[in-house]
């Protein structure tokens, strides 16, 4: 419920209410109208941005809401906030801090008072350290306790500690060295750690744990029970690694000082694994794989930098969220991966958008009076056609859709079949835009269709083009922040919770 009672800057805004106006006139158009006024409609809103081909032509919109949407930009001084970002300066206002992530795969772009010369070098020195740790698990060279190579990842984190090199791991999976076996444990259930543990050998198992703070509940009570697992000291200290800004708690937790790789207070949980947090994806793919990864994100960062705000596509899909969430009142966004590789990805996506901009105090220090993020959910298809696109062809709801697939199959021999798969994403999209009203009579079976959504392509599955998709969300993400004038970075609704878990269990451990 929002909670205020005064009118908030963006809201008094005359080009908000230049939108509004326009959404009076525009909210009996239909997509299908529009596209058939404009035969060319798809071709002009379809663009391409590296490895990404992205169809935002099924949408509400026509030049006039386009160019509206781009004067609020201009007035909300969202290229101002870009450059904000790469010249280091502290956006992260509620915690004075900048926000550097993206400066672990683009050091180039970034300048100011906050991103300095050992800022770069402890970049550097950390990414070397990988470097070697990764070519000797990989060469079977890093030995357990007992000097057995070591075959199996255990991977121990929670939110962007485990969410982000869960999905990449699994999404490269055909990239993945294939004698190491990755696992990831999130869940305090002590049926997550118990059950991954019980199928490995605890003499051939390398456990990461990472954690920003060090302090987190759950992931430091699995790390626990896996050290009792392993067996013996000598086994911890030299089949343990820890990835965290707290190198004491790290140190006293039993971590040898060897073992222990960076974070820095620069970098968001949800945005981390650019860093040693990809510990678990270097690993499995390799530090030449790794890099591939960065530079596919570095890819979306010079776009983001070098463009122009009406060449910014992460901005204009951004605006288009603004556009469908608060004046078409659409309060939750379905994504749908039409790929198995990425299934992980919508997880993924849920803690990036909504622990982002999940937020209800302005930069003004207002309450908004208008809707911020989003509820993020969705599966993959064609198995959600089978679960809820009921709700998207016939609910009540109007939920704005991404549709992820790839050009073509990782099954090179299966081409067909994915060729059928992506005619089934095609009819959905049709159904979605037209549906059959104009000829169906019986109205239990009528569907409105005008429903809208993107249609977002990969060239394939290969490194570059998982971090060119992750950071092309991460920057629509950002962005819809800035237009919505919250802070994206902070996340003190999280830690409200990690307090209340830490005052209510600390008498049982």
């Amino acid at each position: 419920m929002i909670a205020n009672r005064e009118k908030s800057y963006l809201s008094s805004l005359d080009e908000w209410k230049e939108l509004q106006h326009h959404f009076q006139a525009f909210r009996h158009t239909r997509i299908d109208a529009l596209k058939a006024q404009d035969t060319e409609r798809q071709e002009r809103y379809t663009q391409q941005l590296a490895g990404l081909v992205i169809n935002y032509s099924n949408n509400f919109f026509n030049e006039e809401t386009l160019w509206l949407l781009g004067q609020l930009a201009q007035k909300l001084g969202i290229g101002k906030f870009i450059q904000s970002l790469f010249q280091s300066d502290p956006v992260n206002e509620t915690e004075n801090r900048a926000a550097l992530h993206s400066a672990l795969r683009s050091p180039e772009l970034f300048s100011g008072k906050y991103f300095t010369q050992n800022m770069s070098q402890d970049i550097d020195a950390c990414f070397l350290k990988m470097s070697e740790v990764v070519d000797r698990i990989r060469s079977d060279q890093l030995l357990g306790a007992t000097g057995k190579a070591i075959k199996s990842i255990v991977n121990i984190g929670i939110g962007g500690s485990d969410l982000g090199p869960k999905f990449v791991v699994d999404a490269l999976r055909e990239f993945c060295q294939d004698d190491i076996s990755f696992d990831f444990v999130s869940n305090m259930d002590p049926w997550d750690v118990s059950c991954t543990l019980a199928k490995l050998d605890p003499e051939k198992t390398l456990i990461i744990i990472c954690s920003k703070t060090f302090t987190t509940i759950e992931t430091l009570t699995n790390a626990k029970v896996s050290f009792e697992w392993l067996g013996s000291n000598r086994a911890i200290e030299q089949q343990c690694f820890a990835v965290t800004a707290n190198v004491e708690n790290a140190r006293s937790f039993g971590i040898h000082p060897n073992n222990i790789f960076p974070m820095w207070d620069w970098v968001g949980g949800r945005f981390s694994l650019w860093s040693a947090i990809g510990m678990s994806i270097a690993i499995a793919i390799g530090m030449e794989g790794f890099k591939e990864l960065l530079q596919g994100a570095n890819d979306i960062d010079h776009h983001v930098y070098e463009v122009s705000l009406e060449q910014n596509l992460p901005l204009t899909l951004a605006l288009l969220d603004v556009w469908n969430v608060n004046f078409w009142g659409c309060q939750t966004r379905a994504i749908i991966p039409y790929s198995t590789q990425l299934r992980y990805f919508i997880s993924y996506c849920q803690q990036l958008i909504m622990e982002s901009n999940g937020k209800s105090i302005n930069m003004h220090n207002q309450f908004v009076d208008y809707a911020t993020c989003p509820v993020i959910w969705g599966g993959v298809g064609a198995n959600s056609e089978h679960a809820f696109h009921q709700l998207l062809f016939q609910g009540t709801l109007c939920v704005p859709v991404d549709f992820i697939y790839l050009r073509n199959s990782s099954i090179k021999h299966q081409q067909k079949q994915h060729n059928i798969l992506n005619a089934q994403l095609t009819a959905q999209s049709r159904a979605l835009v037209n549906g059959n009203y104009q000829e169906e009579t019986d109205r239990h079976k009528i569907i409105f269709g005008n429903k809208p959504h993107h249609l977002i392509e990969l060239n394939g599955i290969s490194p570059r083009a998982i971090g060119n998709l992750i950071a092309f969300y991460e920057y629509r993400t950002i962005l819809n922040a800035a237009i919505w004038q919250i802070n994206p970075f902070d996340q003190f609704g999280v830690e409200l919770g990690k307090k209340g878990v830490r005052e209510y269990a600390s008498a049982m451990l």
